[in-house]
């Protein structure tokens, strides 16, 4: 759904992780009964302070099959501000993972709360347990793979329920450069979006190892940075992963300023005392209808973090699942709003 006249310049998004149910392939990858509470419960803490292990609240060890559960959720994240949630898509050319709470919740109607999808299109491996090399389950990329995937998502492009921007449904693409060609591929979407009677999807890229390509090189629209991005974190919120040599490179120097950006992008802060991992997207100006995403200064982002964060003020959080990941709508022409 596009951003009703008159609400808020702000929309928020949470990233949603579809791992809290048991799924076969996680019982035979990882043992009988697997979901991602058994990593939440196992966490300790790195450095002095370090709130771990992350124990759920309000919600408990909830299972997301549970329609009741789904509910609730979004009841909890509509009262904290969250207008609507980004689902994890797990599609492997025509197999998908981690599927039912999204599935049920498009075939009911309920909750009736925005989503957009956000394609995690990574190879499946036992990067969990040290064995990153070894796939459990790869992807397969090709232009036949890419019209049958947009077909099976147009069902729910279509919902009314759907996050849009300009009209436009919001769809997101977790590793762009996984993709062999990724401009063929928003072509062949926009292709069978247009040929089905949608509008022209908007397709961002997610930054997830940092800032990687101009999404407009590769026939995207925009970019979404993707926090905590270790080795851009100030040194005192490094210093407590100086022992990990996944993080050693990320410790020393200090913080570097972003590049100047001309296109495009959905900028990500982490207030690590918030719950969800959000999404921020400014309504579009209706003055300027050629810039789909208005600009927001870094002032704004701390802002809206401590403005969250004064509404739950306990140390444990809703969904005590996750780090925290902040983000909102960012051009190279910043404009005056919320500075």
């Amino acid at each position: 759904m596009d951003q009703p006249s008159g609400a808020s310049l702000l929309r928020t998004l949470a990233f949603y992780l579809p791992q809290y149910h048991p799924v076969a392939e996680n019982d035979k990858w990882w043992g009988a009964g697997f979901t991602e509470w058994r990593n939440v419960v196992r966490a300790k803490p790195l450095f002095k302070g370090h709130y771990q292990p992350h124990l759920p609240a309000d919600l408990g060890f909830y299972y997301l099959r549970v329609p009741e559960t789904r509910e609730a959720q979004a009841d909890l994240a509509d009262a904290y501000g969250i207008t609507g949630f980004c689902y994890y898509h797990y599609w492997f050319n025509g197999r998908r993972l981690l599927s039912r709470p999204f599935d049920e919740v498009f075939r009911s109607g309920r909750p009736r709360f925005p989503f957009c999808l956000c394609w995690a299109n990574e190879n499946w491996t036992r990067r969990w347990d040290g064995h990153e090399h070894e796939v459990l389950l790869a992807q397969q990329y090709s232009p036949e793979d890419d019209r049958h995937h947009m077909e099976h998502l147009l069902p729910a492009l279509a919902d009314e329920r759907y996050v849009r921007i300009h009209g436009r449904p919001f769809f997101l693409v977790y590793r762009t450069g996984n993709l062999p060609d990724p401009a063929r591929t928003a072509d062949v979407w926009r292709e069978v979006c247009v040929k089905a009677g949608l509008p022209n999807p908007y397709l961002a890229g997610v930054e997830s190892l940092g800032h990687e390509v101009d999404p407009r090189d590769i026939g995207f629209d925009a970019a979404v940075e993707f926090a905590p991005h270790w080795k851009m974190l100030p040194a005192p919120h490094r210093c407590g992963y100086a022992h990990s040599p996944t993080y050693k490179a990320g410790v020393a120097g200090s913080n570097p300023a972003p590049p100047p950006l001309s296109f495009a992008t959905l900028r990500s802060a982490t207030p690590f005392a918030a719950a969800l991992s959000v999404l921020l997207l400014c309504r579009c100006s209706e003055k300027h209808p050629q810039q789909p995403l208005t600009g927001l200064s870094s002032n704004a982002v701390t802002r809206m973090s401590q403005a969250i964060r004064s509404r739950h003020r306990r140390e444990d959080s809703p969904s005590g699942t996750t780090p925290s990941c902040w983000a909102m709508t960012r051009d190279s022409r910043r404009s005056s709003l919320a500075r």
